[in-house]
């Protein structure tokens, strides 16, 4: 008795199988729409709806993004005006001088690094919302890293309203200046030599 195997197929492209289903798909749908027009007709206004609200809908992403970005940018500028009318205290931010005595100088650099915190704050709101492939968020987070490191203002500060902030700037801070508000207190943070000059 002499059987002969048969040798299966050869294994079809993914791109063939592709491109008979979709031939069949077609085929299928206008013999539908010859046999059922309104039914066709409202099938493709299904279609054409669906393809409409997924472009709104990714139209809308990219201004949510845009804005928030926006956000950031205009708190940014608004505090850079307060720093520009009140450029006496720039010290307090750049170079790790503790609050003044005199009772007046104290209110206005606490008045601005409780602007600088809010404005912080409000950004790390903000970032979920971003696309950081067009934006540089380590650029962000290098000022704001920045911020504190040269200012024991800033840090006292926040460190006595911790609780007032978010988790995120919370988080923030924690991986950077781990253990910085211990019983409330900041600790010091010596930049090293230059880090903050002007």
């Amino acid at each position: 008795m002499n059987m002969q195997t048969a040798t299966p197929p050869p294994p079809r492209a993914p791109c063939v199988i592709a491109r008979e289903w979709l031939h069949q798909y077609v085929g299928r749908l206008f013999s539908t729409a010859l046999e059922k027009p309104m039914e066709f007709a409202t099938l493709a206004i299904a279609a054409i709806s669906v393809v409409f609200l997924v472009w709104q809908l990714w139209d809308l992403g990219e201004t949510l993004e845009s804005q928030a970005y926006s956000y950031i940018i205009t708190g940014l500028t608004e505090f850079d005006k307060a720093n520009v009318e009140n450029s006496q205290y720039r010290e307090f931010f750049t170079q790790n001088l503790p609050l003044p005595n005199d009772h007046d100088m104290r209110l206005k650099v606490l008045a601005l690094a409780d602007a600088k915190l809010d404005f912080i704050d409000s950004s790390y709101t903000q970032f979920d919302h971003i696309n950081w492939r067009h934006y540089t968020r380590k650029g962000w987070e290098n000022y704001f890293e920045q911020s504190f490191r040269c200012s024991v203002v800033l840090r006292d500060l926040y460190c006595a309203e911790a609780d007032e902030y978010g988790y995120r700037l919370q988080g923030f801070l924690g991986i950077k200046f781990p253990g910085m508000c211990k019983d409330k207190k900041a600790e010091r943070y010596d930049p090293p030599q230059n880090y903050c000059a002007e």
